[in-house]
């Protein structure tokens, strides 16, 4: 009997040790990539165990690394530097005291308690926050409505804003957050701000994947985690699904705008919608009758519209989508306004023109899916440059 007893103990402290492993954080070293041509950098992007990101010129892009990434490096023949051993330290160091709960940055709690102050506040041109349905792990997903009659759905073009699609991009929540507080404080004053709250239907989400922020706290409590995907747990030891390739549109066209590896960062999922944050997502958005949406990232001072990839529409396509000049000018539009408030130039187009292919991205499905729903001229904002990254300094806030 003793002799079984230790054999179930045993068992047991296995499977303890698997389950920590399983959910172990792993920090990551920042690496600057210097491929030796384009060529050698389209080959660098092909790689999607390779969490890959822009750099401070086109050339050279970030990559935020574990160890067995530098291996690769290394067999492929690519130079690289690292920049810091520990990234998310890093980020930690430039936020504020580490009394304040993410450094600075509104945690999930604080942006629930944030939508129930605005509408306290504002109660004649905002709703009470409403939830779309709930994550993987139970959290709802609160959308809050701005406009004049906020209860009544009238005959004016509705506009979408959401964020935190990207765990690890909580700046992107923050400008979304300020943008509602300057609708709603200059509201009245401001015969701008009047006009297109009275004329326009508008729409936020802060946080499209609560769980994976929720985990970037529970692992960084003081802000710089670097965690992106949802928290799917996979069965094969990796958690994760990248909600930004799960969309049904060019999924998994091929391997090289997203990765059917599970521990990756760019993992795809099972299928188009196989997680509850894309269905509730795709559920809203086919209830209403968006005509422009913005979806806020960070970084690199980009704004990006479809097709993310250079291979859509099938069967070959050449990546432009019929409306791209009209995408042209919306994006330079957008990039010359910023402009004028912090003097800072946004490069606009494609994904495939300004970074890498992307499938089975957000806004080529509001896009192009107009079976389902009315055609949204759908963008996304890349927030701050590369030495911002993903959690810049709390002062950076208010400029981006």
């Amino acid at each position: 009997m003793k002799y079984k007893l230790l054999i179930v103990a045993a068992f047991l402290l296995a499977a303890i040790c698997t389950a920590l492993a399983q959910s172990e954080y792993r920090t990551h070293m920042l690496v600057k990539v210097m491929p030796d041509s384009k060529d050698r950098l389209r080959e660098l992007y092909s790689f999607s165990q390779l969490d890959l990101e822009a750099g401070e010129t086109f050339m050279e892009p970030y990559l935020y690394a574990y160890p067995e990434d530098l291996l690769l490096l290394q067999r492929e023949g690519f130079a690289y530097e690292i920049i810091h051993e520990n990234v998310e330290q890093f980020y930690a160091s430039r936020l504020e005291s580490p009394l304040v709960t993410m450094g600075g940055y509104r945690t999930y709690a604080e942006i629930v308690t944030t939508l129930d102050s605005i509408h306290t506040v504002h109660p004649t041109i905002t709703t009470a926050k409403f939830s779309i349905g709930n994550s993987l792990e139970g959290r709802p997903m609160w959308v809050m409505k701005i406009s004049d009659n906020p209860e009544v759905d009238e005959n004016e073009a509705e506009i979408f804003y959401n964020s935190l699609i990207h765990a690890r991009e909580p700046a992107g929540m923050e400008n979304l957050i300020y943008f509602m507080n300057y609708l709603t404080h200059n509201y009245g004053s401001n015969a701008e701000v009047t006009d297109l709250v009275n004329n326009r239907e508008m729409y936020f989400l802060p946080c499209v994947n609560p769980d994976g922020y929720e985990y970037n706290r529970t692992t960084n409590p003081t802000g710089g985690g670097m965690w992106r995907k949802n928290r799917r747990n996979n069965g094969d030891g990796s958690y994760g699904v990248d909600l930004n390739r799960n969309f049904d549109a060019a999924w998994g066209i091929d391997d090289n705008g997203s990765s059917p590896t599970p521990s990756t960062e760019t993992y795809r999922g099972t299928a188009p919608f196989s997680e509850p944050e894309t269905q509730r997502l795709r559920d809203f958005i086919n209830s209403r009758e968006f005509v422009t949406e913005i979806d806020y990232h960070t970084y690199s001072n980009l704004v990006l519209y479809p097709w993310g990839t250079s291979y859509y529409p099938p069967p070959s396509g050449n990546g432009l989508c019929p409306d791209n000049s009209t995408f042209q000018m919306i994006a330079d539009s957008m990039a010359y306004f910023i402009h004028t408030v912090n003097s800072v130039w946004y490069s606009t187009g494609t994904a495939w023109q300004l970074l890498y292919d992307v499938n089975g991205g957000s806004f080529d499905w509001e896009y192009g899916a107009t079976v389902d729903h009315f055609k949204v001229f759908a963008v996304t904002t890349e927030i701050g440059g590369a030495s911002d990254g993903f959690w810049p300094a709390p002062s950076r806030i208010i400029p981006l």
